[in-house]
């Protein structure tokens, strides 16, 4: 089978709307449907891989296996708006051609296969003692290994991360500029591993440590609202990726925006351990 990532656009774009048209794969002709195999195939195994040694049991579904999982969820399964999953993965690509609808076509069916990989999972792979796929990993507040097969992809290599990526990083910006000076402090001493309490912290923020954390946990739950409101349709678990991920970039700015602030150089000096890891201008001087 041809490699989906040699397929030339116009192959693959042709590929999708004749299956779209036909209805089902067994309808379309031997290349389109070669071409769609191999596309659901590949992207099967690498979501089943990511897993490592948590999924040695599951084999690496046969390409047209992988496709016909793919088919029965898109007939059965709907989004939160009670559309089917197919009219969903066309709609979201209405008005695009060439390259840029196959790859969004080919992000939403890959966030639809990361579905079918997980339903897959829950039913084949049960060992003694393994956690859920839905119980919260260890150190990554509050992440299940479900969300990390979403995200654990090379961006280069995977659309919907890409998607997932780029969605997130435009909640983050929207969102950066509604923080208050409070919350993008909150943010910024998480992203350094330091405690919101204490007096220096209290200083810094302008209140007592119960309204900062009040506010920077107000501010997380706005913006997982305001995610999963922009995007009704998405294939559920994929809201969540985004606001995790767009949570994830805000620490980041706001860490960056908290070096231009001299009210908490000491926190970075205490962080970084060198006076040379904050800007000359906001030293604190003796007095």
């Amino acid at each position: 089978m041809t490699d989906p990532a040699r397929v030339p656009a116009g192959a693959a774009e042709a590929a999708w709307l004749q299956w779209h048209a036909r209805c089902a794969l067994a309808r379309c002709d031997a290349e389109p449907a070669g071409i769609l195999r191999q596309f659901a195939w590949t992207r099967s195994v690498s979501l089943i891989h990511r897993l490592g040694t948590l999924a040695e049991g599951l084999a690496a579904p046969a390409a047209r296996e992988a496709w016909h999982l793919f088919e029965v969820h898109l007939v059965t399964g709907r989004t939160r708006e009670g559309k089917r999953y197919k009219e969903w993965l066309f709609a979201r690509a209405a008005g695009q051609t060439g390259a840029v609808r196959v790859d969004t076509i080919q992000g939403g069916a890959t966030l639809i296969l990361r579905d079918v990989v997980r339903e897959t999972i829950r039913r084949e792979v049960r060992p003694i003692g393994m956690c859920s796929i839905d119980a919260p990993v260890h150190g990554t507040e509050g992440l299940t290994l479900a969300d990390l097969v979403a995200g654990g992809s090379s961006p280069a290599d995977d659309a919907a991360a890409r998607e997932i990526e780029v969605l997130a990083q435009r909640t983050a910006e929207r969102m950066f500029g509604l923080a208050s000076r409070r919350v993008r402090i909150g943010l910024c001493l998480r992203e350094l591993g330091l405690s919101l309490d204490g007096p220096a912290v209290e200083r810094a923020a302008g209140c007592c440590k119960s309204s900062l954390h009040t506010a920077v946990r107000a501010f997380t739950v706005d913006l997982a609202a305001a995610v999963r409101d922009a995007h009704p349709s998405e294939v559920p678990g994929t809201a969540h990726a985004i606001a995790a991920r767009a949570v994830q970039i805000l620490r980041e700015m706001a860490r960056e925006w908290g070096r231009l602030e001299k009210s908490l150089a000491r926190f970075f000096h205490q962080v970084e351990g060198a006076s040379s890891a904050v800007p000359a201008h906001l030293r604190e001087r003796p007095s």
